[in-house]
Protein backbone atom coordinates (compact mmCIF):
# COMPACT_ATOMS: atom_id res chain seq x y z
CA UNK A 1 0.00 0.00 0.00
CA UNK A 2 2.58 2.40 1.07
CA UNK A 3 4.70 2.14 -2.19
CA UNK A 4 1.55 1.77 -4.28
CA UNK A 5 0.26 5.48 -2.45
CA UNK A 6 3.71 7.25 -2.82
CA UNK A 7 4.22 6.15 -6.35
CA UNK A 8 0.34 7.03 -7.69
CA UNK A 9 0.06 10.26 -5.11
CA UNK A 10 2.80 10.96 -3.29
CA UNK A 11 4.73 9.66 -0.14
CA UNK A 12 2.96 12.19 2.07
CA UNK A 13 0.09 10.39 1.44
CA UNK A 14 0.87 7.01 2.38
CA UNK A 15 -0.57 6.94 5.75
CA UNK A 16 -3.86 9.49 5.01
CA UNK A 17 -4.84 7.69 2.06
CA UNK A 18 -5.01 4.87 4.12
CA UNK A 19 -7.38 6.03 6.86
CA UNK A 20 -10.15 7.34 4.37
CA UNK A 21 -12.35 3.86 4.16
CA UNK A 22 -10.85 2.65 7.28
CA UNK A 23 -11.11 5.60 9.83
CA UNK A 24 -14.13 6.21 11.78
CA UNK A 25 -14.90 9.03 14.21
CA UNK A 26 -14.29 7.92 17.82
CA UNK A 27 -11.14 5.86 16.52
CA UNK A 28 -7.87 6.49 17.97
CA UNK A 29 -4.45 7.45 15.63
CA UNK A 30 -0.91 7.51 17.37
CA UNK A 31 1.80 9.14 15.10
CA UNK A 32 5.13 8.70 15.67
CA UNK A 33 8.05 10.73 14.68
CA UNK A 34 11.42 11.70 16.32
CA UNK A 35 11.16 15.27 14.75
CA UNK A 36 7.32 15.81 14.57
CA UNK A 37 8.19 17.21 10.99
CA UNK A 38 7.09 14.08 9.10
CA UNK A 39 4.39 15.34 6.69
CA UNK A 40 3.13 11.77 6.37
CA UNK A 41 2.48 11.74 9.76
CA UNK A 42 1.02 14.98 10.07
CA UNK A 43 -1.59 14.77 7.36
CA UNK A 44 -2.56 11.59 9.00
CA UNK A 45 -3.49 13.30 12.42
CA UNK A 46 -4.76 16.15 10.85
CA UNK A 47 -7.35 13.54 9.46
CA UNK A 48 -8.62 11.89 12.17
CA UNK A 49 -8.56 15.46 14.51
CA UNK A 50 -11.01 16.25 11.52
CA UNK A 51 -13.03 12.84 11.53
CA UNK A 52 -13.74 13.23 15.54
CA UNK A 53 -10.86 10.85 16.62
CA UNK A 54 -8.45 10.71 18.63
CA UNK A 55 -4.99 11.48 18.66
CA UNK A 56 -1.84 10.85 20.01
CA UNK A 57 1.97 11.93 19.17
CA UNK A 58 5.03 10.64 19.91
CA UNK A 59 7.71 13.16 19.01
CA UNK A 60 11.13 14.02 20.22
CA UNK A 61 13.46 16.66 19.90
CA UNK A 62 11.48 20.44 19.80
CA UNK A 63 8.12 18.41 18.67
CA UNK A 64 7.83 20.06 15.10
CA UNK A 65 4.32 20.59 13.80
CA UNK A 66 3.04 17.02 15.24
CA UNK A 67 3.40 18.13 18.56
CA UNK A 68 1.16 21.16 17.81
CA UNK A 69 -1.60 19.01 15.93
CA UNK A 70 -1.41 16.16 18.11
CA UNK A 71 -4.61 16.41 20.69
CA UNK A 72 -1.94 14.37 23.53
CA UNK A 73 1.56 14.62 22.80
CA UNK A 74 4.47 12.77 24.52
CA UNK A 75 7.16 14.65 24.13
CA UNK A 76 10.49 13.82 24.56
CA UNK A 77 12.44 16.85 24.43
CA UNK A 78 16.59 15.81 23.26
CA UNK A 79 19.58 17.46 21.70
CA UNK A 80 19.56 17.46 18.09
CA UNK A 81 20.30 14.04 16.04
CA UNK A 82 20.31 11.45 19.10
CA UNK A 83 17.88 9.81 18.17
CA UNK A 84 18.23 6.66 20.15
CA UNK A 85 17.28 7.91 23.57
CA UNK A 86 13.93 9.15 21.44
CA UNK A 87 13.81 6.04 19.32
CA UNK A 88 13.93 3.93 22.72
CA UNK A 89 11.40 5.72 24.77
CA UNK A 90 9.01 5.42 21.82
CA UNK A 91 9.81 1.78 21.48
CA UNK A 92 8.99 1.48 25.51
CA UNK A 93 5.83 2.99 25.08
CA UNK A 94 4.65 1.22 21.60
CA UNK A 95 5.19 -2.09 23.67
CA UNK A 96 3.04 -0.65 26.77
CA UNK A 97 -0.39 0.36 24.51
CA UNK A 98 0.32 -3.40 22.63
CA UNK A 99 0.46 -5.22 26.31
CA UNK A 100 -2.93 -3.20 27.64
CA UNK A 101 -4.83 -3.31 23.84
CA UNK A 102 -3.70 -7.25 24.01
CA UNK A 103 -4.75 -7.70 27.79
CA UNK A 104 -8.20 -5.66 26.93
CA UNK A 105 -8.91 -8.19 24.01
CA UNK A 106 -8.10 -11.29 26.36
CA UNK A 107 -10.49 -9.72 29.36
CA UNK A 108 -13.07 -8.93 26.49
CA UNK A 109 -13.14 -12.66 24.91
CA UNK A 110 -13.20 -14.15 28.43
CA UNK A 111 -16.46 -11.91 29.60
CA UNK A 112 -17.94 -13.14 26.83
Amino acid sequence: MITAIGNDHSYEDIFVDQLIDNFEPGDVLVGISASGNSMNVIKAVEYANKMNGTSIGLVGFKGGKLKEVSQICLYTPNPEKEYGPIEDLHMIIDHMMVTYLTKDEEFLSIRN
